[in-house]
C-alpha cells in the first residue's frame, strides 16, 4: 500500500555547555592577573540539535487546476542539520557552531559580579580574565547565529528564581521591505543559579532557543510544476520577551505582543525544480521566526509555475497548527505524498518455502505489518481448499519475539521502522515445510502461500494498536 510519511520534530536543547572555571586562588581582582587564574571556559557537546518527539501529524491537499498536492506538517527526532551556508540558521555546535557566548553573573543578592563578558569560542575553548569571588554565583549566557546582532537582555534573581527578559525585532534583509530567511538568525539563553567552587568547578549551561524554527522541505512535486518561492505573512516581527530558570537546565520563554502589529512578512525565493525529498535552497530555508499564536491573517504563501503561467497558494496557517512555540522546530513537506512501498521476496523448494525477505523499497520510513494466506488450487487453477497453517511447521529465529508481535486481528508487527531499501532485521519465519501426509492427500494440487504485507509511515504509527507502547 501506499502512505505519506511525514515527519515531526520541534526544536529543543541545543547542545550542552560545560563550563569548566578553575581558579588557583579565589579572589575579586581580575588586575594583573595570569592566564593560569582565569576562568577556563570549555565548550563540550552533549547532543546535537535535536527536536521534542509528537505524534501529531496533518496532511493538508489542495489543488492547482485540478492536479493535486499536499502540505504536510511533522516533527522528527533526532535530526542533524546540512552544513550550514549562512549564519541565519539554527546553531547546533557542530555543523554551525557556537563562536561566541556573552555571560552576566549575579552575586546572591542579585548585584551584578560582571555583566556581558565576551567569550570567543575555538577549538571548544575560551579563556576568560574574570575569576571566582568567595560567594556563590547565577550564570546567564546568550548566543546567536549572528556575528552582527547584538542583544541586551536584563537578568536577574527574584527570590530563588533567576529570570532575565529582553526585547527583540526580527531584522529585515537589507533595505529591502522583502523580509528573507537568510537575515533571521537564532537566538540562545542558558541560566544555571547558585553555582561555586565549593559545589563544583564546573558550570553547566544548556542553551535553549527562544524563537521557532519554521523549516520547509520539497516532496514529490507533480509533472511541470516548479516551486518559486515561500511567503509567511501577517506575523509578529517585534516583541518583550521574558525567560525564567524552571531547574534542571530548563529554561521557559513567555512572549508578548501588546501594541504591536501582526502584520509582517517574510519570504523565501526558491527558483528551483522541486526534487523528491530535498530541502529547498539550503539551510539558509529555516525561518527563524517569534513564537505566537497564529492569527486569521497568518498566511502561508507558496508561489508556482505550471506550464509556465505563475500560481499564488494561499493557506491561513492556523489550519496547519495553531501556534508557533518557542525551544522547537517545525518541519513542513510540501509536495505529493512521498512513495512508501514494500517487496518480498521468497524461496521455495519441494515442501519447504524460506529466506522470506521483506524490504521497504519506499522512499520514505515506516512501519510494516504481514499476514499469511494461502490456498489450494486443482489442475484447472481453481481454488478447492483452504489452507491451514496447521498443514505443515514453522521454524523461527530465536529472537523472533524481539521483533515480531502477533496481533488478534492475525497480522504479524514488526516492532522496528524499516528506512528505505532497509529489510527486516529478523523473518517472519525461517521456514514452512508442508507434511508429506497432507502433500500426498492433496496430489494434482498446488500450493500458494503468500504475505499480505503493508505499510505506513512513522506518522501513523497510532493507527496500528500493536505498535502503540514503541516511543
Amino acid at each position: 500500500m501506499s502512505s505519506r510519511s511525514t515527519h515531526k520534530r520541534i526544536l529543543s536543547a541545543v547542545a550542552l555547555l560545560v563550563l569548566v572555571l578553575t581558579s588557583a586562588c579565589q579572589r575579586d581582582e581580575v588586575e594583573n592577573a595570569v592566564t593560569s587564574n582565569r576562568i577556563m571556559l570549555r565548550i563540550e557537546e552533549d547532543r546535537p540539535t535535536t527536536t521534542r518527539s509528537s505524534e501529531n501529524s496533518l496532511k493538508i491537499p489542495f489543488e492547482i487546476n485540478g492536479r493535486a498536492l499536499s502540505l504536510s506538517l511533522g516533527e522528527q527526532e533526532d535530526e542533524v542539520l546540512a552544513e550550514q551556508e549562512t549564519r541565519g540558521a539554527a546553531l547546533d555546535n557542530t555543523t554551525n557552531p557556537i563562536t561566541k557566548i556573552v555571560v552576566t553573573a549575579l552575586r546572591d543578592n542579585g548585584d551584578i559580579y560582571f555583566r556581558d563578558a565576551e567569550v570567543s569560542i575555538s577549538g571548544n575553548q575560551g579563556i576568560s580574565s574574570l575569576f571566582w569571588p568567595q560567594e556563590p554565583l547565577s550564570f546567564f549566557a546568550s548566543s546567536t547565529s549572528s556575528e552582527e546582532l547584538t542583544l541586551h537582555p536584563t537578568f536577574m534573581r527574584d527570590g530563588e528564581r533567576c529570570k532575565g527578559s529582553f526585547d527583540y525585532t526580527l531584522p529585515a534583509a537589507g533595505s529591502s521591505p522583502k523580509k528573507d530567511a537568510t537575515a533571521q538568525p537564532d537566538v540562545l539563553f542558558a541560566i544555571t543559579p547558585d553555582r561555586s567552587l565549593a559545589t563544583s568547578s564546573e558550570v553547566h549551561l544548556t542553551f535553549h532557543h527562544a524563537l521557532s524554527a519554521i523549516l520547509f522541505k520539497v516532496g514529490t512535486m507533480p509533472e511541470g510544476i516548479q516551486l518559486k518561492s515561500i511567503s509567511i505573512g501577517g506575523v509578529y516581527n517585534a516583541g518583550h520577551c521574558e525567560l525564567v530558570d524552571l531547574g534542571n537546565e530548563e529554561l521557559q520563554f513567555t512572549w508578548s505582543y501588546a501594541g504591536k502589529s501582526q502584520n509582517a512578512t517574510y519570504t523565501e525565493e526558491i527558483n528551483q525544480q522541486a526534487v523528491s525529498g530535498e530541502q529547498m535552497g539550503t539551510a539558509e530555508t529555516i525561518f527563524m521566526m517569534l513564537p505566537q499564536t497564529l492569527g486569521n491573517n497568518t498566511l502561508l504563501r507558496l508561489g508556482f509555475t505550471m506550464d509556465g503561467i505563475d500560481y499564488l497558494f494561499e493557506k491561513r496557517f492556523k489550519e496547519i497548527i495553531p501556534a508557533w512555540e518557542p525551544d522547537k522546530k517545525y518541519i513542513f513537506t510540501i509536495g505529493l505524498p512521498d512513495k512508501i512501498d514494500v517487496e518480498i521476496d521468497d524461496q521455495v523448494a519441494g515442501n519447504v518455502k524460506s529466506q522470506v525477505t521483506i524490504t521497504n523499497t519506499g522512499v520514505a520510513t515506516g512501519y510494516v505489518r504481514a499476514a499469511i494466506v494461502g490456498y489450494w488450487r486443482n489442475a484447472m487453477g481453481e481454488v478447492s481448499e483452504a489452507w491451514q497453517a496447521s498443514d505443515g511447521k514453522f521454524t523461527y529465529a530465536t529472537n523472533w519475539s524481539t521483533y515480531w508481535k502477533q496481533g488478534a486481528d492475525g497480522f504479524y508487527y514488526y516492532q522496528l521502522p524499516l528506512e528505505h531499501d532497509q529489510q527486516t532485521e529478523c523473518r517472519l519465519f525461517e521456514s514452512y515445510t508442508l507434511y508429506d501426509a497432507v502433500s500426498d492427500a492433496h496430489i494434482g494440487q498446488s500450493l500458494e502461500i503468500d504475505l499480505a504485507v503493508q505499510i505506513i509511515p512513522l506518522a501513523a504509527k497510532s493507527l496500528w494498536s500493536e505498535l502503540d507502547h514503541l516511543e
